[in-house]
């Protein structure tokens, strides 16, 4: 006989087993079963009593499961940045007002703002403390300061602040909530080179990353192509590293989706990829099916290894500077870092590549999977290469500033409030005099369908305005600023015409300069038209006085540190295909005059 021991949501435990027990309270055999799961404990009924089981701490800790499942669901609706509607799935247009860019030094920037990480306990954080989470998993901020967020509340497991010592479960749901800054990324616009009613095809610049991940959320393409050009809830298809440039595919349906991974996880699309790499490459072509295996998942560092993940890439020589190689790569899997890490095997890593061409790696550089030192020695020295400590000199003068306008402003305020609260109470008891007054006057404008803004309104100005053409049948939303002006009998005249057809292609794909106004030309079926973007507006920027960021002056990164020399050329299916032009860097008489 079978006996079902707990419901499907772990309620009513008790009763069931005792309503069991009362029905087979003859049977000893039954009840010795059960010893396992249940302590039993004598009731006082006499000879027929029965015993009242109580749960054991193995059916509580089963129970305590049952109920943290449940917990999971709800705190998942709660995730942020993800909708919960299934047919759209991605970034939500409401998340898009939050995001607010200004452009410098030809870099798109971002005003900090205050953000929370959620996360539950991954696997290998069960029975570690707080601060080792975050100072072993995490990069970019020092152990001083996660020590700071911890004490300070700021990081919370279940909801409640912990100490640095405290040591994580499974099931826990850590939060972390800080003033963020994120990293400048390229300002050169994204180049749309498809796009239909299912996808939307761009050519990715290099230093943006497809979706938010690390110091990038607004800076990523899903939050740019969702605010800028209209495209909410993009399924990403496949990812390229953020220094990588080239094809990017991104679905706007569900079913597209399916069809499109099945294809590519199916080994159905042929991908090519062209990239420079050190020294003269062999001119036959070179086939390596190394597997390769994570070494650290602080950098996402991968390496040759065995046992490994199955990989296979072929490499095609196309031409030879004398000094570094073009080669065409055919990635036949597609494993993180692929196609890097096949090269530095090869002894052919890229030219420009900050992991894989790194001095950690000894003076071969990898070659042929030979490591100078330990695997987490190189991960820390290249940390150390790459740490956030060389991209800031000194203290930011702004910081000071903005915080001693901004109590200054407070100041003022609370006390303007203080004087209109005493004004109010005057004018509360002299209200009706000064009616009288006024209706008595002659040659006034009471009851006149004019006042002084709308007097004002009438007088011809420019103003910033911005028009969202939303998603119509197979027309595409797109966001844009525009110039109007107001004509003296107060109808809006626009100054540029509207953009109303389906494809929109960025012309102009040189970086934004410094030295002249920052715009996008946008072309759609022969009508151009100019999209400024805003510079930095110094009363945006709000500092946190908690915040080491804010007090930091940050370096911006020039050229060469926004590029990784791998592009994605094409990507091909059964029935479709997409390709991008060869990159300046990729042209055989190209010659490389960055410094080393």
């Amino acid at each position: 006989m079978h006996i079902h021991l707990f419901s499907t949501h772990g309620r009513h435990t008790s009763s069931v087993l005792l309503n069991c027990l009362k029905t087979l309270r003859q049977s000893e055999t039954f009840i010795s079963t059960m010893s396992d799961l249940t302590a039993p404990k004598q009731t006082i009924d006499g000879e027929d009593a029965i015993q009242e089981p109580v749960l054991s701490k193995r059916a509580q800790r089963k129970q305590k499961r049952l109920f943290a499942k449940e917990r999971r669901k709800e705190m998942k609706k709660l995730t942020k940045g993800l909708t919960n509607n299934k047919q759209n799935p991605g970034f939500d247009k409401s998340l898009f007002d939050a995001a607010e860019y200004y452009f410098e030094n030809g870099l798109r920037k971002v005003y900090p703002y205050y953000f929370t990480f959620s996360s539950y306990c991954k696997q290998r954080w069960n029975g570690k403390t707080v601060l080792d989470i975050f100072t072993k998993d995490f990069h970019g901020t020092e152990t001083e300061e996660y020590i700071d967020a911890i004490e300070s509340g700021r990081v919370t497991v279940n909801g409640k602040p912990v100490s640095i010592d405290y040591k994580v479960k499974n099931h826990d749901f850590l939060e972390h909530t800080l003033h963020r800054h994120e990293n400048p990324v390229s300002g050169s616009p994204l180049k749309i080179i498809h796009d239909d009613k299912d996808v939307v095809v761009i050519n990715k610049p290099p230093s943006i990353p497809c979706h938010p991940c690390g110091r990038y959320r607004f800076n990523s393409i899903a939050f740019i192509l969702g605010k800028e050009y209209g495209y909410p809830n993009l399924r990403n298809i496949y990812r390229l590293d953020r220094l990588t440039s080239g094809v990017l595919i991104l679905a706007k349906t569900p079913e597209k989706t399916r069809q499109l991974e099945d294809e590519i996880f199916g080994k159905h699309v042929q991908k090519e990829y062209v990239c420079r790499v050190v020294g003269e490459f062999p001119k036959e072509e070179l086939t390596c099916d190394q597997p390769l295996d994570l070494i650290s998942h602080k950098i996402s560092m991968m390496r040759v290894k065995s046992p490994g993940k199955p990989s296979k890439t072929v490499f095609q020589r196309l031409s030879y500077n004398g000094k570094s190689s073009v080669v065409r790569c055919l990635p036949y899997t597609g494993r993180t870092h692929q196609i890097r890490v096949h090269l530095q095997f090869l002894g052919y890593p890229i030219v420009n590549d900050p992991l894989y061409n790194s001095p950690a790696f000894g003076p071969n550089r990898g070659k042929g999977g030979e490591f100078w030192k330990s695997d987490t020695e190189i991960t820390d020295e290249i940390q150390n290469l790459h740490s956030v400590g060389l991209w800031y000199d000194g203290e930011n003068p702004l910081y000071h500033k903005r915080l001693k306008e901004i109590k200054e402003n407070q100041v003022t305020q609370e006390i303007k409030e203080n004087i209109d609260g005493t004004i109010c109470d005057v004018k509360s008891t002299d209200s009706e005099t000064k009616t009288e007054i006024e209706s008595s006057q002659s040659g006034t404008k009471k009851g006149s369908i004019y006042n002084d803004t709308e007097i004002d309104s009438l007088e011809p100005k420019e103003k910033k305005a911005k028009f969202d053409h939303t998603e119509t049948g197979d027309k595409i939303g797109y966001i844009a600023e525009v110039t109007l002006t107001e004509n003296s009998s107060g109808s809006e005249v626009k100054s540029e015409s509207c953009l109303d057809e389906d494809k929109i292609i960025c012309c102009n794909s040189e970086s934004l300069d410094n030295d002249r106004e920052d715009s996008c030309s946008v072309t759609k079926v022969g009508m151009e038209r100019k999209i400024v973007y805003p510079t930095f507006d110094e009363t945006k920027w709000i500092p946190n006085e908690h915040c080491s960021s804010c007090k930091r002056n940050y370096i911006d990164p020039g050229p060469k540190d926004l590029v990784m020399y791998l592009h994605a050329l094409s990507y091909k299916g059964s029935d479709w295909g997409f390709c991008t032009e060869l990159p300046e860097w990729a042209k055989e008489d190209w010659v490389d005059d960055t410094s080393q």
